[in-house]
């Protein structure tokens, strides 16, 4: 009996720990891709922006948009619920840049894009023209968000934008 006992007891033990680390885990953040391509804002280094009002998200669009007449309309994003993030490559001096979400995770009040930036393979043929390689997130707002980071495919930070509340 008291064999059976302590194995009941290391077992709740056990399970309480898993639900802690469970409970301490990144958790993966739902998000939408609402526009990419190579000819995002005009920029030589990377450049990043976290937007959470309407008004915001109109200039982050202008900016985006500036060199295409007519600019098209910008999608809706619920900035109640959601908030939007960019993340750009820069100028690029060909074809065959990217950038791309590997993963979007929570943790601890912070939102974790971890990005992989793709470049055009070696002795490859690629157009030559000046190209800036975006991605533009509509991401769910936890009620939690404190910081957004941005990481790079070695998992360093790239930038980090504290919100506001």
């Amino acid at each position: 009996m008291a064999g059976s006992s302590r194995l009941f007891k290391t077992t709740l033990m056990g399970l309480g720990m898993l639900t802690l680390l469970l409970a301490c885990a990144a958790r993966p953040v739902s998000y939408t891709i609402l526009e990419r391509g190579s000819s995002g804002m005009r920029s030589d280094d990377l450049n990043f922006a976290v937007v959470t009002s309407n008004g915001e998200f109109k200039s982050l669009w202008a900016r985006i948009h500036a060199f295409r007449s007519p600019m098209p309309p910008a999608p809706s994003v619920d900035f109640s619920k959601k908030i939007a993030l960019y993340a750009g490559t820069g100028q690029k001096p060909t074809t065959g840049y990217g950038i791309e979400v590997s993963e979007l995770t929570l943790h601890d009040g912070t939102i974790r894009v971890d990005l992989d930036f793709e470049n055009p393979p070696a002795q490859s043929i690629q157009g030559q023209m000046l190209t800036n390689p975006f991605i533009l997130l509509s991401v769910d707002r936890p009620e939690s968000l404190q910081r957004i980071e941005f990481r790079d495919e070695k998992g360093r930070l790239l930038s980090l934008a504290e919100i506001s509340r």
